[in-house]
């Protein structure tokens, strides 16, 4: 079943090419790279919001922790192709931040692959959820710092 791709779902878009040390034997991306490639869109979407995760943890004594992770594999991605990681901007709940992503040829002509990153913000030190305050969820949802 193809799924239908909107442009307009998902702003934010980062560009790479699949490299040889990606794929099987079958010659086509293994499964486990796409969540991979998912957090790359990630980590390059909060990189335009000149926000650093490590440096955030050790200040703060607060991260977020992966809780949920999902992959609808539409089609094969083959060795060579350019593609888009395709980040939606995050909806922010109390304590969690969800992620809708998506694979894609970088002229919207094929999907890949859509899915959701679910995080929960976290006091590291005992290991329980917290709110995720209100200057994080200012700063995800704002316009990027460079466009």
């Amino acid at each position: 079943m193809q799924q239908v791709f909107s442009p307009e779902q998902y702003p934010f878009r980062h560009r790479l090419r699949v490299r040889y040390s990606e794929i099987d034997a079958q010659a086509v991306v293994y499964n486990s790279h796409y969540m991979v490639y998912y957090d790359i869109g990630i980590t390059e979407y909060l990189r335009q919001f000149a926000f650093n995760q490590v440096e955030h943890a050790a200040r703060t004594g607060h991260d977020f922790q992966l809780v949920t992770a999902r992959v609808d594999y539409v089609r094969p991605i083959r060795f060579d192709t350019e593609l888009e990681i395709a980040v939606a901007q995050p909806r922010i709940g109390n304590s969690s931040v969800t992620w809708s992503l998506a694979l894609l040829t970088t002229d919207d002509a094929a999907l890949f692959s859509t899915g959701e990153i679910v995080w929960v913000y976290t006091d590291l030190a005992n290991e329980t959820s917290v709110h995720v305050p209100d200057n994080l969820r200012t700063l995800f949802s704002g316009p990027p710092l460079s466009a």
